[in-house]
């Protein structure tokens, strides 16, 4: 009976974030944050407390887990959420949120108990998928309007030109937007695979398409990040089994419709942004014209392996190892080479982004022993940055960084050593499972492919961005039902 009333509070509380929190703001895009903060603390706290009264009030036994792993990271986040309070400048900024990017330790440790009774209690069914569907193609819709300059919400009421420039939809800044798009569409690209029946194809696949189009739309180059990522991992899914080469080719084909549609809209309605460089190129006659023709070729084989059941491990093997590989020889080369002075960095490259990855990395090396260890507090490194380099960022870009515009950089210096190991243990932790999971006999273990997929687009597009209020509840939330995927395969 617990368990049942423990699904309900679960499942309403996912309808509510999957749906009205991606699509709700107020007052235009001065208070997106602070309205996604609102909305956030209201519905959060109303689940931890409803769902705390529940276990106080009930008995049931404990679930057998065998994740003592996700757990123990779990458990290592968390201390230095708390232990990183010590040496933050700013103690509302860091606990609650105000400020910065409207997100704190209250709010990262109620996330990771929603994440922990969303991975046991959450029953999966079509309401909660239809809402994940409206919410996300809500956010697509509006950044496909949004760039034609066409604003059904009147958020962009009191902005410059240039302000408007950098916002997008219900989600705000464009770099969000980014976000946003690479873990809705990791989760969609992988349901399109997993997901057989011809009416759940059609749905997906739809989604999927206004996804690449509101990916264009959202004029943030490192959203490439994330579907590259998608798409390599799809791909060695793909050689893993051959079945699904078809659906990679269908998946690579929208791609190429969306490029081609948008090309059209590009040059048939001239009243828009500007787009990025590498969409500008994608639309290139050369370039769509490859697409098309890797779109046929991945089409027919495609066909063929599905009717002749190919299936080649080797094929995969030899994939991975080389994307590994390649992608580490090419990481250490490019160190190296820097270090010797051959290739000089450019830190305005990325609207800044270098130039805060290079600040944050040198603010983290004068921490003291201890605030390496638990870091400058969550969402603290605003002040920091400001103490430390103030006069060369107004003097440079006419603003100050609040954050280091890397997931990684970001976490380090916010929650230092213990908090970086912990938040990202969480994630490897989920991969290894799902990995194990997809290489086991059990009948659906393809399932696995939405969890690997899902992490590691979001690993891959947190090089470039940052966390949020607007998007960091999704990654929790993403993990918890990624862990009672994991909780299902177990329990059979």
């Amino acid at each position: 009976m617990k368990k049942q009333i423990n699904s309900t509070i679960c499942n309403i509380y996912l309808v509510l974030m999957l749906f009205a929190f991606p699509l709700f703001m107020r007052n235009g895009y001065y208070d997106v944050l602070r309205s996604k903060r609102l909305l956030n603390y209201i519905l959060t706290i109303a689940f931890v407390v409803i769902l705390g009264m529940v276990f106080l009030l009930t008995k049931e036994k404990s679930l057998q887990d065998d994740f003592k792993s996700i757990y123990l990271f779990t458990g290592i986040y968390a201390i230095a959420l708390v232990a990183g309070m010590a040496f933050a400048q700013d103690k509302a900024l860091v606990f609650l949120g105000k400020g910065g990017r409207c997100y704190g330790v209250v709010c990262v440790l109620m996330w990771l108990v929603v994440m922990i009774a969303l991975s046991k209690y959450v029953k999966w069914n079509a309401v909660l998928s239809w809402s994940f569907l409206l919410g996300c193609n809500g956010v697509y819709v509006l950044q496909i309007l949004n760039n034609w300059k066409i604003d059904p919400l009147r958020a962009y009421v009191g902005l410059t030109e240039g302000q408007m420039f950098s916002f997008s939809s219900t989600i705000g800044n464009i770099n969000f937007n980014a976000t946003f798009d690479c873990i809705t569409m990791a989760v969609l690209a992988a349901c399109f695979f997993v997901y057989k029946e011809l009416f759940s194809k059609i749905v997906f696949g739809s989604s999927i398409f206004l996804g690449f189009m509101g990916m264009f739309c959202c004029r943030s180059l490192s959203v490439y990040l994330g579907i590259g990522a998608i798409l390599l991992v799809l791909f060695g899914f793909a050689l893993y089994k051959m079945y699904y080469l078809l659906d990679f080719g269908t998946l690579f084909a929208l791609f190429t419709l969306a490029t081609i549609l948008m090309r059209m809209l590009y040059y048939g309605i001239g009243d828009m942004y500007s787009l990025e460089s590498m969409t500008e190129y994608l639309m290139t006659v050369p370039v769509m014209i490859a697409l098309i023709l890797i779109s046929v070729m991945l089409l027919c084989l495609g066909y063929f392996g599905r009717s002749k059941h190919w299936r080649s491990k080797r094929a995969f093997w030899i994939y991975v190892i080389t994307i590994a590989g390649g992608s580490l020889a090419a990481l250490i080369g490019f160190c190296i080479l820097v270090m010797q002075g051959k290739i000089v960095v450019d830190l305005d490259w990325g609207t800044g982004r270098v130039y805060a990855w290079n600040r944050s990395l040198m603010v983290y090396k004068e921490f003291p022993f201890m605030e390496k260890l638990a870091g400058c507090g969550t969402n603290g490194l605003g002040p920091v940055l400001r103490d430390f380099c103030y006069d060369e960022m107004i003097e440079r870009y006419k603003k100050c960084f609040i954050d280091a515009h890397n997931e990684y950089i970001q976490s380090l210096l916010t929650n230092g050593i213990l908090g970086f190991v912990g938040y990202f243990g969480i994630m490897i932790s989920e991969l290894v499972y799902a990995v194990r999971m997809l290489c086991s006999n059990r009948e659906d273990r393809d399932r696995a492919i939405i969890i690997i997929c899902g992490i590691m687009a979001f690993m891959a597009q947190g090089i470039a961005n940052n966390p949020t209020i607007a998007t960091t509840p999704f990654v929790f939330i993403g993990l918890g039902v990624f862990w009672n995927i994991l909780r299902e395969k177990k329990r059979r």
